[in-house]
C-alpha cells in the first residue's frame, strides 16, 4: 500500500469534502485508546450527524403508518438489547444462527397481534432495520451469525462520534510521532519464510535471522519475530501460498471457521440537491409478499437489479456536500463492486423516482464506491463469530508461532485477533499494543507506558 492506516481511509474529494470509505466512528469511552489519541492529538471530533428528519416512503404508495414503524422498531432494538445481554433463556438447542431465531421472535410477537393489516408494515420495518444490524457485521444474512456468541462488544448506549476531518487525521497523527521514514510503503508480501529448527538469544545480537520476508518486487526483510496484520480475508483467500511452511491446522481451522464480512460506501453526489435541507434521512420501505395486497404498487426490478432490495436507508452526509449514502452488505455489498457507475447511477435514480412519486430527480454528477471486497489488501471489511466458531478462534488466530525452542516467531495482531473488540479500530490498536508487549518480553527489556499520545 502507499498509505498508513489500512481499511481507515479517508477519501478527499476537494477542500472541503471528504468521504471515510472505511472506519468513521469512535464510541467515546474513556477506556477507547482511539479515543484518548484524539483528545491527545487534539482531533477535532462531532457529533454524529443528528437525523431528526427520517422522511418514510413505501414502495406500494400508500403512507406508512408512523405507530406501527415505531412498535416494530421498539422491538428490534429490544430484541437485540436482549441478546447483547444474554438475557434469552428460550433459545432451543436446535436454533444456531440469530436470524432463524429472530425470525421465531417475530413470528410469536405478530401470533398476539389482531390487527393482521399492519403486519406487512411491520415486517418492513425490520427488513429495513435488519439492513442496519448487517452494516455491523457485513454479513450477507443474520443467519450467518452464532446466536449465542452474539454481541456488540460494549452494548448500546455508548455515544459514537466522527473525526471532522476525516478518520485517517488520526493515523496522520500517529505517523507523526515515528521517526522519519520509518515505514517502507508499496511492498507487497509475496512469502512468509519460517524455520522452526532455527534459534537465537533474542538477548544477543546475531547475523542468523530465522524469519524472511521476500516482497513481490524482490525487496527480502529478514527478522527475528514479525508482527502479522494482514486482514482476516486476506489469510482465508492466501494464507496457504502465503506462508512457507504452511500455518498449522489449529490456526488454520479457525481462519476458515471466523466470519469475514463485506461493507461497501455507496455515495450519490449531486450538484444540486433535490431534497430540503431539513431531510437528513429517507427510509424505503419495500412491500412485504405475505401481507401485499392486490391493489399495491410494485417496483418491477430486472435480475441484475435485485440488490437494490438492500437499498433501506440514503442519508445525507455532512461531510461531503449535496450526497446521498448508502451502505451495502455482503454479497450485495460484492455484486455492486462489478456494476458500471453510470449503470448504479440510473437504477437508483429510478429506485428514488418510484418511492418519492417524483420524476424530477436528475441523476447524480458522480457514484463513488469504496470497493473492499476486490481491494487485495483487504478483501473484505472485518470479522464475525460465523455460526459454527467461537472466540476461541479469534484466541487462536492471534496465538504465535514458536519455534523448537519455544521462541516466538511470528506475531498476529489486527481486529479479528481481539477476542472482545473485534471488527473494530480500538480492537486493532490494543492488539497491536499486546503483540509489542510480546517482543519486548521475548528481547527482555520493558515496555514504555503505552497510556500517551500513542
Amino acid at each position: 500500500s502507499d498509505r498508513a492506516g489500512g481499511r481507515v481511509y479517508t477519501k478527499r474529494l476537494n477542500q472541503h469534502d471528504h468521504i471515510d470509505y472505511g472506519a468513521q466512528y469512535i464510541p467515546c469511552f474513556n477506556d477507547n485508546p482511539i479515543y484518548r489519541i484524539a483528545q491527545a492529538n487534539n482531533v477535532k471530533l462531532e457529533p454524529v450527524f443528528c437525523r431528526q428528519k427520517k422522511v418514510l416512503t413505501s414502495e406500494n404508495g400508500k403512507q406508512v403508518n408512523y405507530d406501527t414503524f415505531i412498535e416494530a422498531t421498539n422491538f428490534y432494538f429490544s430484541f437485540f438489547k436482549k441478546l447483547n445481554q444474554n438475557n434469552f433463556d428460550n433459545i432451543s438447542s436446535d436454533i444456531n444462527d440469530v436470524g432463524t431465531f429472530m425470525k421465531r421472535e417475530i413470528k410469536d410477537y405478530l401470533s398476539h397481534k389482531t390487527n393482521h393489516q399492519q403486519h406487512g408494515t411491520f415486517l418492513s420495518t425490520i427488513h429495513m432495520l435488519v439492513q442496519r444490524e448487517r452494516k455491523f457485521s457485513g454479513t450477507t444474512s443474520l443467519t450467518d451469525l452464532d446466536v449465542r456468541e452474539y454481541d456488540r462488544h460494549i452494548g448500546l448506549e455508548i455515544e459514537d462520534q466522527q473525526v471532522s476531518n476525516g478518520y485517517s487525521t488520526i493515523v496522520d497523527k500517529m505517523v507523526d510521532h515515528l521517526p522519519a521514514n520509518i515505514i517502507d510503503f508499496n511492498q507487497k508480501v509475496d512469502k512468509i519464510k519460517w524455520h522452526l529448527n532455527q534459534s537465537k538469544n533474542l538477548k544477543k545480537q546475531t547475523k542468523s535471522c530465522p524469519v524472511i520476508v521476500e516482497c513481490t518486487n524482490g525487496n527480502i526483510y529478514q527478522a527475528d519475530i514479525i508482527i502479522c496484520t494482514l486482514p482476516l480475508g486476506v489469510l482465508k483467500d492466501d494464507a496457504k501460498l502465503l506462508f512457507e511452511p504452511n500455518l498449522p491446522d489449529w490456526k488454520w481451522n479457525s481462519i476458515e471457521r471466523l466470519g469475514y464480512g463485506y461493507v461497501n460506501k455507496l455515495t450519490l453526489k449531486y450538484s444540486t440537491p433535490f431534497w430540503e435541507k431539513s431531510d437528513h434521512c429517507y427510509l424505503l420501505f419495500w412491500n412485504n409478499d405475505e401481507y401485499m395486497q392486490h391493489n399495491d404498487r410494485r417496483m418491477q426490478l430486472n435480475e441484475d437489479e435485485q440488490w437494490l432490495k438492500d437499498v433501506t436507508c440514503l442519508e445525507c452526509i455532512s461531510e461531503c456536500s449535496h450526497s446521498l449514502q448508502i451502505s451495502l452488505m455482503g454479497d450485495t455489498a460484492i455484486a455492486v463492486e462489478k456494476l458500471d457507475s453510470k449503470y448504479i447511477a440510473k437504477s437508483l435514480t429510478r429506485l428514488l423516482r418510484f418511492f418519492l412519486q417524483s420524476d424530477d430527480i436528475e441523476e447524480p454528477e458522480s457514484v463513488l464506491l469504496s470497493k473492499w471486497h476486490s481491494n487485495p489488501l483487504a478483501r473484505g471489511v472485518y470479522c464475525y463469530i460465523a455460526v459454527n466458531s467461537n472466540r476461541e478462534d479469534i484466541n487462536m488466530l492471534a496465538s504465535p508461532l514458536y519455534n523448537d525452542m519455544n521462541q516466538p516467531m511470528i506475531l498476529f495482531a489486527g481486529e479479528a485477533t481481539h477476542n472482545q473488540h473485534y471488527s473494530t479500530v480500538h480492537g486493532a490498536y490494543l492488539s497491536g499494543q499486546r503483540e509489542a508487549n510480546r517482543v519486548f518480553e521475548a528481547y527482555g527489556v520493558v515496555a514504555t507506558d503505552f497510556k500517551s499520545s500513542l
